[in-house]
């Protein structure tokens, strides 16, 4: 006699898959164990086996399994500095086929900026781009295929801070060893405010000053000490931008006394 196993959708009552027919003796016991449909999106929620008694009655000889679609959680996670930024939502949970993900949106705190999403921690793999709203930047992910699966999307944060390169140059000889002495100043009441450096550079040569917070700043040859070398330009403005190439700074040192010392130096010997 033939039997029938069919896999059911619980709260439609629709099959899921094709059924599986068989055939067995009459009176004979036969188990049937459930299929497993997680990959199509539905979870089990009938027994997993189930023992069935062959009947003369065909009609009688069928097995169900119900299943109803499955849950899956999307999680939203902040990767950066401490105290970045915050997302609308960090987690949502909804069903595997029909399910419509509401997303996450990142606002950034002042002094960071929001860099995009990825779909790894280590933020290598960017999302795609048409999930991402570009003006808010809100993510909506996208099932690929007809099943969603658990996943994690991770928002990147970064400090904004950039740097700035100060060189010195001079169509004039410059001794190699000679120091040149700067004073970097941050603007007050901007992001900048509490900055205040002193830096060196030596010769024709440059120093790079690394994570500095975006925004203007005013940099400062300090040459009052120097007899021997002039600079006409020696206080500029910079609005240092996010990585920005452009971040830096040329001055031009001109050697106008070959000596170490001035004429007070040398007095007549009138004795």
């Amino acid at each position: 006699y033939q039997y029938q196993v069919r896999y059911i959708n619980s709260l439609t009552n629709e099959e899921l898959s094709d059924s599986y027919v068989g055939t067995a003796a009459f009176g004979e016991q036969i188990v049937e164990t459930a299929a497993n449909l997680e990959g199509m999106g539905y979870n089990l929620v009938s027994e997993n086996s189930k023992l069935h008694t062959i009947s003369a009655n065909i009609e009688m000889n069928v097995i169900d399994f119900y299943y109803q679609e499955k849950n899956v959680t999307l999680k939203y996670q902040i990767v950066g500095p401490e105290n970045c930024g915050s997302l609308s939502m960090g987690s949502e949970n909804m069903t595997a086929i029909s399910g419509i993900p509401t997303g996450s949106e990142p606002s950034v705190r002042s002094g960071f900026i929001f860099l995009g999403w990825y779909t790894d921690a280590d933020c290598k793999t960017p999302v795609d781009a048409s999930w991402v709203d570009s003006e808010t930047n809100l993510l909506k992910p996208q099932k690929s295929g007809d099943v969603w699966w658990d996943a994690t999307y991770y928002a990147k944060f970064a400090a904004l801070e950039t740097d700035l390169t100060i060189k010195t140059e001079s169509t004039s000889p410059i001794d190699e060893n000679q120091v040149f002495i700067f004073n970097i100043m941050g603007k007050e009441n901007t992001e900048t405010e509490n900055v205040n450096l002193t830096v060196t550079v030596v010769g024709n040569g440059s120093v790079t000053i690394t994570k500095l917070p975006v925004g203007q700043y005013t940099v400062t040859e300090l040459n009052d000490w120097s007899w021997r070398y002039e600079n006409s330009d020696a206080q500029r403005e910079i609005n240092l931008g996010y990585n920005n190439g452009s971040n830096e700074i040329v001055f031009d040192n001109n050697r106008e006394s070959g000596k170490w010392l001035d004429g007070n130096a040398v007095k007549d010997n009138k004795f």
